[in-house]
């Protein structure tokens, strides 16, 4: 009976001990889980799981921008996906190449809000942009798809791609898509970007 109850206390020790089997952190760092989706093995941290997207872009009241509408569609219903067709149909007008979807497998949840400012830019004219979060599995997830866009920003004139101006950039796992509502707002768009590389 003591060698058992023995070997119980020695299991708990291992379970609640750093470096045993339970709960840990290394250095400082959150904890590293493996998670499987869709056939594919990935390490989500509690900062990847912890998005604070929806909660920067309440914060953009400071900025006098309020949010009209909130959305967390899934990961496929992105709005690159109307931009990618637009393109296409172009370069088939040309018998050109057309270019290949963007890998949504690599997006682990899209975030889109459509914010409005109360301030007046001119008769009944208000500041507005939608503003997009890809959260990616991984941070390498979202470097290659960074470099997807560039390259396709590269190849391409972006008018046969948008008929907005978007800025892009990435932050961590998470790149953010800022679409002004038209070219008239694209001076506010730094401060927008300024802020929320700032605060994610």
């Amino acid at each position: 009976m003591r060698c058992i109850q023995h070997k119980i206390s020695l299991l708990l020790t291992l379970f609640i001990a750093p470096g045993g089997f339970g709960v840990q952190s290394v250095a400082g760092e959150n904890q590293i889980q493996p998670k499987v989706i869709a056939g594919r093995l990935f390490t989500i941290s509690q900062e990847v799981a912890d998005n604070n997207f929806k909660k920067v872009i309440e914060q953009m009241e400071e900025l006098r921008y309020f949010i009209k509408e909130y959305e967390e569609p899934p990961a496929n219903d992105h709005f690159f996906i109307a931009c990618l067709e637009r393109l296409n149909r172009y370069l088939q007008t040309k018998d050109r190449e057309t270019e290949l979807p963007i890998d949504f497998s690599r997006i682990k949840q899209v975030r889109r809000a459509k914010i409005k400012s109360d301030e007046e830019m001119g008769k009944a004219l208000y500041p507005r942009a939608t503003i997009e979060s890809w959260e990616c599995y991984s941070q390498q997830d979202a470097i290659v798809l960074l470099k997807r866009m560039d390259t396709i920003k590269a190849r391409h004139p972006w008018g046969v791609v948008s008929k907005s101006p978007i800025t892009y950039f990435r932050k961590n796992n998470e790149i953010v898509f800022i679409t002004p509502g038209g070219f008239y707002m694209l001076h506010p768009v730094p401060e927008i970007e300024d802020f929320i590389k700032t605060r994610l």
